[in-house]
């Protein structure tokens, strides 16, 4: 009987820590999340002359997805319906229907007209060029 007690407070420690440890990297981080398990895996990075945000959406084409940029914050919009084909029924379903609405406050100003955006096998990559003033330069070395 004392064993299972100790066992069930093992874990629930185990698992008190863990949440704490996230919670103490979002705090360090600067980052508030309130993703759920059904938004994409997003990787935001910078490339020096331009940043890159990756977002895993499988199954939904161009027509699905909405990229806005407004005031240095990217929003990406998407929505994935699943329907059965005309004429058949459902019996069992395990993959449901989604809708995500999810903005990045970028780093930096970037040029809105020289963004871009591709889809390839599911996979969105969206590539933001830095505005000039936030371009890395290259600085010369004068010889006296």
């Amino acid at each position: 009987m004392f064993r299972r007690w100790y066992d069930f407070e093992r874990q629930f420690i185990n698992e008190f820590n863990d949440a704490l440890r996230a919670l103490d990297r979002v705090q360090r981080s600067g980052e508030v999340s309130s993703r759920s398990s059904r938004d994409p895996d997003v990787r935001l990075f910078d490339a020096g002359d331009h940043l890159e945000l990756l977002a895993e959406v499988p199954g939904l084409s161009q027509d699905n997805i909405q990229i806005n940029l407004q005031n240095d914050v990217l929003s990406l919009r998407y929505e994935r319906q699943v329907k059965p084909p005309e004429g058949y029924s459902v019996h069992r379903q395990e993959r449901s229907g989604v809708k995500v609405a999810r903005s990045f406050a970028l780093p930096c100003e970037v040029d809105g007209e020289k963004t871009s955006a591709h889809l390839k096998d599911g996979l969105l990559t969206v590539r933001l060029t830095k505005a000039p003033l936030h371009q890395p330069r290259q600085i010369q070395i004068q010889a006296s």
